[in-house]
This record gives structure tokens, C-alpha cells and sequence, in this order.
């Protein structure tokens, strides 16, 4: 296939989309909780700071799921993450090591990726147990919108009362638990500044 060919294909339109899709909701998302979340607390306190983020994060997670029901297209892939539900052991295998003879590369590649996947693979049985644990895990580990869109199993049919409800409902969980990390983060800044 030539190059021009390859980039007026569908495969590398879909790549396009998703990497833009997912590149933006992961970066406004990563500053959202690891900046202005703890930053809020910090300033306001565990509780009004809170409920201020959760607000703001109901607000900002229906935008996205309105505009993505709307749009149609699944730029977020969410068809990526369940292949990657039904071969994650395939990507276990591949991120553990155990495909290095040699045993320093082996050790090293084990010691530098033990955590993220360990938390994969928590991640993982999770998504294989069935929507009631999908549904917790990835409200702590994305946010509503992303739980939303993945229970609703590729539909876009109109968004329904029971999406609507799995979407609060997240919010809840999601935002109780970035409240607690945030307010957590925000004690172990001050006691090292302290210290220091």
C-alpha cells in the first residue's frame, strides 16, 4: 500500500480519531485530577473543595458523554478496550518479562513494570467479571463518562434512563474516591513541606 494511500485509508482514520479522542479527554482528564482536584482541597478544604470539583467533574464528564452520543463515533475506542479485555493475558505476557532469555532484561523489565501490571491485571479480572465490576473499576480508574460509554457496549441509540443512572451513580463512587486521593495527596504534600 502506498503512503498516500495509507493515510486516506479507514484503518489509519480510525487511529487518527481515537489517538485525538482519547488524547484529549486523557489530557484535560489528567489535569483536572492530578492538578486542579488536589489544588482545590488544598485551598478550600476536603469537604466544600470536593463537592466544588465534583460539581465541576458532573458537569464536564455529561459534556463529553452528550457530545459523544451525539457524534456517534466511537473516538474514545472502547471497541480497543474490550479486545483488550478479551486478550489481556496476551499483554500480561508481553509487559512481564518472561520473553527475555537473558535474565537481567527479564528482572529489570519485571521490577520496572511489577506495579502497572499488577494494576492491569486488577483492571483486567475486573472488566472479565461482568458489568458490576467493570462498573466500579472503571469508576475509579477513568471517570464517569468512560464507565458510561463502556457499559453501554458500543450503542448509541439515545442516551436512556438506565445510562443516566449508571452515569450518577459513577459520578458518585468516581468523586468520593478522587476526593479522598486528592485530599490524601494534599496531607503528604504538607507533611513532607513541613518536614523539609
Amino acid at each position: 500500500m502506498s503512503e498516500s494511500a495509507y493515510f486516506g485509508s479507514a484503518k489509519f482514520k480510525r487511529i487518527a480519531q481515537v489517538t485525538a479522542g482519547f488524547g484529549f479527554w486523557s489530557g484535560t482528564s489528567w489535569v483536572f485530577d492530578n492538578v486542579a482536584y488536589p489544588g482545590v482541597i488544598a485551598w478550600q478544604g476536603v469537604v466544600v473543595g470536593g463537592i466544588v470539583m465534583s460539581a465541576i467533574a458532573i458537569l464536564v464528564t455529561a459534556i463529553f458523554l452528550i457530545v459523544y452520543e451525539y457524534k456517534k463515533v466511537d473516538w474514545m475506542g472502547m471497541d480497543a478496550l474490550r479486545a483488550v479485555r478479551d486478550n489481556g493475558d496476551a499483554w500480561i505476557q508481553k509487559f512481564s518479562g518472561d520473553g527475555y532469555e537473558n535474565m537481567f532484561p527479564r528482572y529489570f523489565v519485571k521490577i520496572l513494570m511489577y506495579f502497572p501490571v499488577l494494576f492491569f491485571r486488577v483492571a483486567l479480572w475486573m472488566l472479565n467479571k461482568g458489568d458490576a465490576l467493570a462498573f466500579v473499576g472503571l469508576s475509579i480508574i477513568s471517570d464517569p463518562f468512560v464507565t458510561t460509554i463502556y457499559l453501554r457496549h458500543g450503542k448509541f441509540d439515545g442516551l436512556k434512563k438506565k445510562d443516566w443512572v449508571i452515569f450518577l451513580s459513577s459520578s458518585v463512587l468516581s468523586n468520593f474516591y478522587w476526593t479522598l486521593r486528592s485530599y490524601g495527596l494534599v496531607v503528604v504534600i504538607r507533611y513532607f513541606l513541613r518536614i523539609l
